[in-house]
């Protein structure tokens, strides 16, 4: 006995404790299916591996005898490979994931987290290797726990795409941290928040700062079918604004859901093998001339497409923008506060395309597209840079409005 009751049933132990072990084991378990996925790394164990050990990780030798080296560069002396990291997570997404409740919808949570981490790595032409992340969860019961698994397997899936291994991690229970526009507080409910860090290598022949950009060079977009993980506030305030809190009750507010929920995209294949990384961490010759990559997720293409000083970009070859993305844009013009002109639409959203690649010309351009095609993706030239003293940024919009806008000329 201890505080005057017994420690099987301290209500502690049983609604925060325990359900945080077994969400614990079950990430370890995923964790060690990733673990042969980086060609370019070692993962070190404890002698007896369990999912309370540590698990350490080590470049292998050719690896570590570049990050050695050093050689003259513009930019001052550098070695010749280094790591890069990023953090990121999944923003508000996991909330509509949380109010769709379908196993589907949680394994698409899954690799929408690897997809934000990974591809940050991936703009500045860098190799992701391994990742740890974390999740906190409101509550762990048995009539949500087949939505966690599902969330790992998603994680597992999205982890052997992108070749990256997961070293570790944390979760918790943290009932009165964790909530979100749809909490019915109910126990089949599964409310999380999501993030996590990924390590990559740079090479000093493969890094992209964007100082390369020049005038007249081809830009191609890689489209998106969904929201990928930007604007999801703003989505939120508008369905609770037009459908209330009884969103449920509504089919068309259930698609919607439907709609944001889907997965992002991931290029990783295609920018990995154009680029010319080999999967343990040596370079090749690339396929194409990347001269810069834009993840285009928060703040849209007016704020992630960063161009030199003096050169801008015309974008007049925009693809349609996906159903979800129009829909959204019509609910926001019933609610004249939220109302969606198609330049914030542009500021919010990702415009159909998770990337903008800027290649040194057409022909490079053309290889980068057909690799697209054999991943399954679907990519094409979206405009061009242009040599613009104020670095101006004009998009032929194809949203509601279809006006020509301009980056100096915000509405």
């Amino acid at each position: 006995m201890r505080g005057g009751f017994s420690m099987k049933t301290d209500p502690y132990q049983e609604r925060v404790i325990k359900p945080g072990n077994r969400a614990s084991a079950m990430a370890f378990r995923t964790n060690g299916e990733s673990f042969g996925n980086c060609n370019a790394i070692e993962i070190v164990l404890d002698s007896r591996p369990e999912w309370q050990s540590e698990v350490g990780v080590v470049f292998l030798p050719h690896i570590n005898s570049l990050m050695n080296e050093r050689v003259e560069t513009p930019g001052g002396r550098k070695p010749v490979m280094w790591q890069i990291p990023t953090t990121d997570g999944g923003g508000h997404k996991p909330g509509i994931i949380g109010a769709l409740g379908t196993v589907d919808a949680f394994k698409g949570l899954g690799h929408d987290l690897v997809v934000m981490q990974d591809h940050d790595i991936l703009r500045r032409g860098g190799l992701p290797c391994y990742m740890t992340n974390f999740y906190d969860t409101k509550a762990i019961t048995e009539n949500n726990i087949h939505l966690l698994d599902a969330y790992l397997q998603g994680l597992g899936n999205a982890y052997r795409e992108a070749g990256v291994a997961n070293v570790t991690g944390e979760s918790a229970v943290v009932y009165y941290a964790v909530t979100a526009f749809c909490d019915q507080n109910q126990g089949s409910q599964l409310l999380m928040n999501v993030a996590g860090t990924c390590v990559g290598l740079a090479h000093v022949d493969k890094y992209l700062d964007g100082s390369g950009i020049r005038p007249d060079m081809p830009i191609v977009g890689c489209s998106e079918r969904g929201g990928r993980c930007n604007g999801f506030t703003l989505d939120i305030d508008i369905i609770l604004a037009y459908y209330g809190q009884d969103f449920y009750r509504h089919p068309e507010a259930m698609e919607l859901l439907r709609l944001l929920a889907v997965p992002s995209l991931s290029y990783s294949k295609t920018i990995r093998r154009v680029h010319g990384w080999n999967p343990d961490g040596t370079i090749r010759e690339a396929l194409a001339k990347i001269v810069a990559m834009f993840h285009i997720t928060g703040g849209g293409v007016w704020d992630k497409l960063r161009l030199p000083e003096g050169i801008g970009a015309v974008l007049d070859n925009m693809p349609e923008p996906t159903k979800v993305l129009r829909m959204v844009q019509d609910l926001s013009w019933h609610i004249p506060r939220l109302k969606l002109s198609d330049y914030r639409a542009h500021g919010t959203f990702n415009g159909s395309i998770g990337y903008a690649v800027i290649l040194e010309a057409d022909a490079d351009a053309e290889i980068f597209i057909e690799e697209s095609m054999k991943d399954g993706n679907h990519a094409q030239v979206i405009g061009r840079t242009t040599a613009f003293e104020k670095g101006e940024i004009i998009i032929h919009s194809r949203f509601k409005e279809g006006k020509e806008l301009s980056s100096l000329r915000p509405e």
